[in-house]
């Protein structure tokens, strides 16, 4: 083997060192050749494009949207052929409101009602006193003269004698409709501190004009005397019956009684096709 000597070995060196030198110059060339061809400026731009174009879609959908709701707006608002709006103007403006909150009562009450206003109003004419037939000036005095005068009246409008007033039971009853024909008038119920008063203005022309009590005061029956009556009709034989319905069919009645004390008619008119029946299994 020949030895080179030192001036082959340095220059060798120095073509060996050129040659790396060469390599590493080759990497960082392509290096920045690639830089240069992905400068990041490109990519924001990119971006910044595809957010444009998707924000003017969202946009023009959005506003596709607004259009038809305007139309849909638009249907709603429209008039109708068949019923314009002077139909529901004129609804609005003719609407009774009174037919809807006042109380419904049966025939005969109406009647009795309107019975009392009738005498209300000839009361005050007879007497030439036209303001006290408002109903708003309603007084204790006003009552006491009104009941008075009803109670001295002998003739009825038509000239028939009347057969007038001869119990104290009958005066509570033209007290009760006269409260009718109150709220009916007024659409407010008399205060309860008139309607104490009125009382003891009803007692003394009672006694007035000598009218009579029917019997003795009947007393009042609570759940408690309803319950023993209820056991003694069903579990002793101190009342005696036809046949065993009928004991069954008082029993109903008693318990209806207690229901409808102040409405005999709803038990008058019950009837066998009124009652319903179901079976129930365990």
């Amino acid at each position: 083997m020949r030895r080179c000597s030192p001036i082959e070995c340095s220059s060798s060196a120095s073509e060996s060192s050129s040659g790396k030198s060469d390599y590493t110059r080759s990497d960082s060339d392509a290096d920045d050749d690639v830089e240069s061809d992905t400068d990041v400026t490109d990519v924001d731009a990119f971006t910044d494009k595809n957010d444009d174009e998707d924000n003017d879609d969202s946009e023009d959908s959005q506003d596709d949207d607004e259009d038809e709701d305007d139309e849909d707006d638009d249907a709603c608002l429209s008039p109708n052929e068949d019923l314009p709006p002077e139909y529901y103007l004129q609804q609005l403006e003719n609407f009774d409101e009174q037919e809807y909150t006042k109380q419904d009562y049966k025939d005969s009450t109406t009647r009795l009602i309107d019975r009392m206003e009738d005498q209300w109003n000839q009361c005050w004419t007879y007497l030439n006193k036209e303001p006290y037939r408002n109903f708003a000036t309603v007084s204790i005095a006003s009552l006491n003269t009104f009941f008075d005068w009803m109670l001295s009246q002998r003739r009825v409008k038509r000239g028939r004698r009347r057969r007038g007033t001869k119990h104290v039971s009958s005066l509570g009853t033209y007290w009760k409709v006269f409260r009718l024909v109150y709220e009916r008038a007024t659409g407010e119920k008399i205060d309860g501190k008139m309607n104490r008063s009125m009382r003891k203005v009803l007692r003394k022309l009672a006694k007035k004009h000598s009218l009579t009590k029917i019997g003795r005061e009947k007393t009042c029956m609570y759940v408690e005397d309803l319950g023993q009556v209820l056991r003694t009709n069903l579990a002793t034989t101190e009342k005696k019956y036809p046949h065993g319905r009928c004991r069954i069919q008082v029993q109903l009645f008693l318990q209806l009684a207690g229901f409808t004390a102040n409405r005999p008619q709803a038990i008058l008119g019950l009837r066998y096709r009124h009652i319903q029946c179901s079976a129930k299994t365990e």
